[in-house]
């Protein structure tokens, strides 16, 4: 059964990490992913999201994110028809006790949504002030072919609705 859910993501600058939140409600991770330019080998973790998305859309096979950063995560995505099943995992808060200790959280949310949601935190990012400084992560978002693929299958759909 699909849950309400909510995920933001915001670039922050000029420390090279976003800030990400999902929650369903009951559970929440909040996410900071690493963006950073002269670390080009990490990627972009919003539009890497994007592109396992896309992936697990279009062939209906469950595919990997990875997201360096504080804390590194996995999201893992399998698509069920209209559904959307995600799983983050990976390391949670550090403290000198017990050091990094793991987490996994798990939601089943409707796949257009998600979609939806995913396509509006990058529009968010392109519009965002932060990269106003910034405008060739600006032009790499607003040009990728994740975005610009993503943005065209939304139209589809809603087009095919309604």
């Amino acid at each position: 059964m699909a849950s309400d859910f909510t995920f933001t993501y915001e670039v922050s600058a000029p420390c090279g990490c976003a800030k990400a939140y999902l929650s369903d409600g009951e559970q929440e991770v909040y996410l900071y992913p690493s963006h950073m330019q002269f670390e080009p080998s990490l990627g972009d973790p919003l539009l890497d999201l994007m592109s396992a998305l896309l992936d697990t859309f279009r062939y209906e096979i469950t595919t990997l994110s990875k997201w360096h950063g504080s804390p590194g995560c996995e999201w893992q995505l399998k698509r069920e028809g209209d559904l959307l099943h995600v799983t983050l995992s990976g390391l949670w808060s550090y403290s000198q006790e017990q050091g990094w200790e793991e987490y996994t959280f798990s939601l089943t949310c409707n796949l257009w949504k998600f979609l939806a949601k995913v396509r509006l935190a990058c529009s968010r990012a392109i519009a965002s002030e932060i990269l106003n400084e910034n405008e060739e992560k600006r032009k790499s978002y607003r040009s990728a072919p994740s975005y610009q693929a993503l943005c065209e299958l939304l139209e589809a759909h809603k087009q095919k609705k309604g």
